[in-house]
């Protein structure tokens, strides 16, 4: 049987114009359905306290970002360019095994979800509980 693990902080807790908005997310423990891993346990409610606090960060992250692309594209202009076969196949490997990963522990979560009453719904449109293995989702 799954467990359902509340704390009494389990709310995302965010500043918006002087409002704290509450959104509460159970996470269940055990599900019946799968099991968890101790790798896979993520500390769901204090990410998005701190993402809500802290949300500035994103824009300058993309403000570095395409600031870093177009200046790369600048200095690169009259270079002949890298070769980078090996370490793209490398990359695009472990990028595929990793999806692939991803794939086999995300199914048996999404199954439970859409197969249980009003399920689409639900997972579109409601956010009652989720599994700790993908609490990251």
């Amino acid at each position: 049987m799954a467990k359902i693990v509340s704390y009494p902080d389990s709310a995302y807790e965010a500043l918006v114009g002087g409002m704290e908005i509450i959104h509460p997310v159970n996470l269940v423990d055990k599900p019946s359905y799968m099991t968890t891993y101790e790798w896979e346990k993520f500390d769901l409610n204090g990410w998005r306290r701190w993402v809500g606090k802290n949300w500035h960060f994103t824009i300058y992250t993309s403000i570095a970002y395409v600031i870093f692309i177009f200046t790369t594209q600048y200095l690169m202009r009259d270079r002949k360019p890298f070769k980078l076969t090996g370490i793209l196949t490398t990359w695009n490997s472990i990028l595929a095994v990793f999806s692939i990963v991803a794939f086999l522990r995300t199914v048996p979560e999404f199954i439970h979800v859409i197969s249980s009453p009003n399920g689409f719904h639900n997972s579109v449109c409601h956010w009652y509980e989720k599994n700790e293995s993908i609490s990251i989702l």
